[in-house]
């Protein structure tokens, strides 16, 4: 997977493939969906490592999906990572498809 720490601006084509690199990982470490009215609210563990693999998902995630709003949340005190993904009509089932967050919705 490229470095995404560069100042460059991330293609598309760098931002797919570090998307498919990345999205499996991310997914390993989520303990928690909760569904809101226009997205979803994703609960990962308070950790360096998480905080930085959520940090360059977002950077390449914003590439592929700019219709998407996200928003980050760190808790104080050691509380979960939250990050918050919205979009137009249509997100909800968008996102359910592209994460496969069935198993997470049930």
């Amino acid at each position: 997977m490229q470095d995404l720490s560069t100042h460059q601006p991330i293609s598309r084509h760098i931002a797919e493939q570090s998307q498919r690199d990345l999205l499996p990982q991310l997914l390993d470490h989520l303990k928690r969906v909760e569904e809101l009215d226009d997205g979803y609210l994703f609960f990962f563990k308070s950790d360096d490592f998480i905080f930085k693999l959520v940090c360059d998902w977002l950077l390449v995630e914003r590439v592929c999906n700019p219709f998407l709003r996200y928003k980050l949340v760190i808790e104080a005190n050691g509380g979960p990572v939250k990050l918050e993904i919205c979009g137009p009509e249509g997100t909800k089932g968008f996102l359910i498809d592209e994460l496969a967050l069935r198993r997470w919705l049930q």
